[in-house]
């Protein structure tokens, strides 16, 4: 018996596998799970859900750089709300039922817009996304703000984040504010955690001029194929 499980939805996908394969798994309401073991698993053929946040980094990227992208395989009903809140900044994506597709003409008014959001628990916008959240701040008309009482001290990377951005990001605890519409620049700056590691990685291609960012394997280690991703976005990087 698991109580108090976060039950994400990677939770329910890993156990809708583990019924595939024979497992008996019950969960009631989000928060407990009860498994019955097995002497015995049987073999299953199982589609892995895509990954959310690397569909938000993604979405976010395309907003910002004027660039156009498309993001496949979205799993938008694990992602509704963060899509709401990115509608609301003024960025109108082009949908179908499975891809994303991202352009300059998408950003109503020519620009992001300003917002405020909290980080919870999903469905809504998760801690592991405000670092994206961030970013889309910094390119944004105005001033955003963002916050976090789930994992306050999730501010690290913003300290590294601000040396792009010219010291225009205020954080503390539980909170992130944002002055926008500044233009980013290369820098040296150290990785603090996954998250933080692709988001200093967007930052460096945003900015004009070189950028060294240290410790990025946090980053390669949370991305797969990043490199090979990048490349096809026309990004050279070098890794030492």
């Amino acid at each position: 018996t698991i109580t108090n499980a976060y039950i994400t939805p990677e939770v329910e996908n890993l156990i809708d596998f583990l019924r595939s394969m024979g497992s008996q798994i019950d969960v009631f309401g989000n928060s407990l799970i009860k498994v019955h073991g097995k002497k015995y698993l049987r073999g299953s053929i199982f589609k892995v859900m895509p990954d959310r946040i690397e569909a938000l980094t993604w979405l976010v990227y395309g907003a910002v750089s004027g660039g156009t992208i498309t993001i496949k395989d979205v799993p938008f009903g694990a992602m509704q709300i963060p899509l709401i809140h990115l509608k609301n900044a003024g960025i109108d994506f082009y949908q179908n039922e499975s891809n994303i597709y991202i352009a300059p003409e998408c950003l109503k008014n020519g620009s992001v817009q300003p917002f405020e959001l909290s980080c919870g628990t999903y469905p809504g916008v998760i801690s592991d996304m405000q670092p994206f959240f961030t970013i889309l701040g910094l390119h944004a008309k105005g001033i955003s703000r963002i916050y976090d009482y789930r994992y306050p001290e999730r501010t690290q990377y913003c300290g590294e984040l601000e040396k792009i951005y010219n010291n225009s990001i205020q954080f503390e605890t539980g909170k992130i504010t944002t002055f926008g519409d500044v233009k980013p620049h290369g820098a040296i700056v150290n990785s603090t955690d996954l998250r933080g590691s692709m988001a200093l990685i967007l930052g460096a291609l945003l900015a004009e001029g070189k950028s060294e960012i240290k410790n990025a394997e946090m980053a390669l280690r949370g991305y797969n194929d990043l490199i090979k991703k990048l490349e096809q976005l026309g990004v050279k990087i070098s890794i030492q």
